[in-house]
């Protein structure tokens, strides 16, 4: 019964900031807010998703591998596809491709739901990825970093990306992520506290 219960309101919950999301981004069209406030609402329904996810999280895990396997393809193909000519997506200037932000929504999280079935298929996850996850506040706090090192130091990048937007984009986040990580490995074991944790 409260399995039943989280799942009915996270869904809901979902629905609505969805609906809340696409209403101000396209109708209200919010400017830049204090604290990029605007980018925090339009980002919230892949919050409220990964809620819905963790609320059949078991029922995931022990379902047919070759059903999630499928499913995980189509969702990905199809997500992928969807890139293709929407261009490159900003969310620092609340920028959404070509298409819009409807589009981008559908997009991001078919990614999303297929790359997370792809996860459940190995129920004690991968070292790395589950390293990042266990480091994701770091990522956060030290990502803008590595941003500015490549559009400002490195502006070739930039360029690459606006004519490879999917492949580049995936190799520019992937370094920047190795970067933040590497400064938080030196940040947790200098000042911990910085980050949310104490000295061991």
């Amino acid at each position: 019964m409260v399995y039943s219960d989280d799942l009915k309101w996270n869904i809901l919950v979902l629905v609505i900031s969805s609906g809340a999301a696409i209403f101000f981004n396209e109708v209200v069209e919010l400017p830049n807010l204090p604290f990029g406030l605007e980018t925090a609402i339009y980002m919230f329904p892949f919050f409220t998703l990964g809620k819905v996810i963790g609320s059949i999280q078991g029922k995931l895990a022990s379902a047919n591998p070759m059903s999630k396997v499928a499913i995980a393809t189509i969702c990905i193909a199809a997500g992928t596809f969807m890139t293709i000519g929407n261009g490159q997506v900003s969310y620092n200037a609340d920028s959404y491709g070509k298409h819009g932000f409807v589009y981008f929504l559908v997009m991001a999280t078919l990614l999303c739901i297929g790359f997370v079935i792809i996860a459940t298929c190995t129920p004690n996850g991968v070292k790395s990825i589950n390293y990042v996850g266990k480091n994701t506040v770091g990522i956060m706090v030290m990502h803008k970093f590595p941003i500015l090192f490549f559009v400002g130091l490195f502006p070739l990048s930039k360029r690459l990306i606006g004519t490879y937007p999917l492949a580049v984009s995936i190799v520019v986040a992937t370094l920047s992520v190795m970067m933040c990580l590497v400064a938080s490995e030196i940040i947790y074991r200098v000042c911990p506290i910085v980050l949310g944790r104490r000295k061991m």
